[in-house]
């Protein structure tokens, strides 16, 4: 961790010595006492925000394939489902369809027939929901186990969270309260208030001054 801020951060932070309309001397010590957690602040690294998208996504595919896969198990097993299941895609491929779907279907169905082991039927009476899930079961197995390969795979690297956001607040507040002898108000109006939505934009912090209060509630008990 580097022992100092950089000084055009230090400019920065030194121009909200503004918030304060008395009292300067304190805000001035205040504020260098604030670089030192503001420093710890700056020298997390950042969340590796696509790195953990990725993940995400791949875990909730593998969910969804898995998922997916179980359902088809579970349905194979009522016979009376998978009978009204197959009169249902008789009656879509009876008449004419459009031809991507045809496309699609004649292709599945070579797919199922090589899956099988079996002759390739003719198209579309002797198509078989029921031999068709085969391939598409084991599909969905290899996606699920390949997502399942992404996620763990990918681990981001740690960085700034909301919990170490708080400890920057609740830093800042025990620093006031040492600086000026009492706790900060909690008037969005008050100096402290003001000089943390001055220090947002320039580290890069999201809570609001609403967060603040909540430490300051914390430290009084």
């Amino acid at each position: 961790m580097p022992g100092k801020l950089p000084q055009n951060i230090i400019d920065e932070i030194d121009s909200l010595l503004s918030c304060w309309k008395r009292d300067r001397q304190k805000a001035m010590a205040f504020i260098e006492s604030a670089q030192r957690p503001i420093l710890v602040w700056l020298s997390l690294p950042k969340a590796s925000k696509p790195a953990t998208e990725t993940r995400d996504r791949a875990q909730a595919l593998k969910e969804a394939a898995s998922s997916l896969r179980h359902v088809l198990e579970a349905a194979e097993r009522e016979q009376g489902f998978m009978l009204s299941l197959q009169a249902e895609v008789r009656s879509r491929t009876a008449t004419a369809i459009p031809g991507d779907v045809y496309d699609l279907l004649e292709g599945w169905q070579g797919l199922t027939a090589h899956h099988n082991g079996m002759s390739r039927p003719e198209w579309p009476l002797a198509f078989d929901v029921r031999d068709a899930l085969d391939p598409l079961k084991g599909m969905l197995s290899l996606v699920a186990d390949a997502a399942g390969g992404l996620e763990a795979s990918i681990e981001p690297k740690p960085g700034r969270s909301v919990d170490h956001e708080l400890q920057l607040i609740a830093q800042l507040v025990m620093r006031y309260r040492e600086a000026f002898g009492k706790m900060p108000g909690k008037s969005s109006e008050s100096p402290l208030m003001l000089f943390w939505e001055g220090l947002r934009p320039i580290i890069g912090t999201a809570a609001s001054y609403r967060e603040v209060i909540k430490q300051i509630n914390k430290l009084e008990k």
